[in-house]
C-alpha cells in the first residue's frame, strides 16, 4: 500500500483513499496540476478543488443520456446543472468563503466548464455570457417559493451533500434525482415556471 501526504493537511495516507480522515479533502493524494499553481487566486482554487467531481458529472450526464428524447435529455441536464452548483457551494464551503463570495466562485466554476467539449467552440464572450446565464438561471429557479423553488434547493443539496461524503467517487445520487419521477423539468413547463431556464444552455 503505497502512503502520500494529504495535499491539505499533510497527514499520511493511503493513495486509494478517497477523502482525508484528517480534514476531509476529497483525493487527498492527488497532485494539484502546475499550471494551476501560477497566479492561483481562492477562487481558481475552488474551481481545482470541484474540477475532478465536475468531469465525472459531465461523464455521467453524457453516458446517461444517450438515447432519450429530448424532453428527457432536457430534464437530465436541468438537474445536472443544479448538481454541478451544489458541488461549487460545497468547494466554497471548503474554502472558507464568505456567503457574499460564492456567486463569483460559482460563475468562475461555470466558466471553467465552458473550456470542455461542445463549449469550446464558442468564443471568450460568449463562455462569460454562458457562465453568467448558468449562475443567474440557478438563481431563478431558488427564488421560486413553491414546489419549484424546494425542488430545485433539494439537488443542490443532495450534489453538495454527495462531494463532501464521496469526494469525486460517487455519482450514484445523482442518476437517483434523475429516476425521481417528482423532480421534472420541461421545456414546455418552463414556460409557466421559470421563465428562459436554461434555454441558453441547452
Amino acid at each position: 500500500m503505497d502512503l502520500k501526504p494529504c495535499r491539505d493537511c499533510g497527514k499520511k495516507l493511503s493513495t486509494d483513499s478517497n477523502t482525508c480522515p484528517s480534514c476531509g479533502a476529497w483525493d487527498p493524494t492527488r497532485i494539484i496540476p502546475l499550471e494551476y499553481k501560477k497566479n492561483r487566486n481562492i477562487y481558481e482554487d475552488v474551481w481545482v478543488y470541484a474540477q475532478k467531481a465536475n468531469d465525472i458529472v459531465d461523464a455521467t450526464y453524457i453516458h446517461a443520456s444517450l438515447n432519450v428524447d429530448r424532453e428527457t435529455s432536457f430534464r437530465m441536464f436541468s438537474i445536472a446543472e443544479y448538481f454541478y452548483r451544489g458541488i461549487f457551494e460545497a468547494s466554497c464551503e471548503h474554502h472558507n468563503l464568505e456567503k457574499k463570495d460564492f456567486k463569483k466562485a460559482i460563475i468562475l466554476c461555470f466558466r471553467q466548464r465552458m473550456n470542455t467539449g461542445d463549449f469550446k467552440k464558442m468564443s471568450n464572450e460568449e463562455k462569460d455570457n454562458t457562465a453568467e446565464n448558468a449562475y443567474q438561471c440557478t438563481e431563478n429557479g431558488l427564488r421560486h417559493d413553491d414546489r419549484v423553488g424546494k425542488m430545485c434547493q433539494h439537488i443542490i443539496n443532495i450534489g453538495k451533500k454527495s462531494f463532501k461524503t464521496y469526494g469525486s467517487g460517487c455519482f450514484s445520487e445523482l442518476v437517483v434525482l434523475w429516476k425521481d419521477k417528482n423532480i421534472y423539468f420541461s421545456e414546455s413547463g418552463l414556460k409557466r415556471n421559470i421563465e428562459g431556464f436554461f434555454k441558453k444552455l441547452f
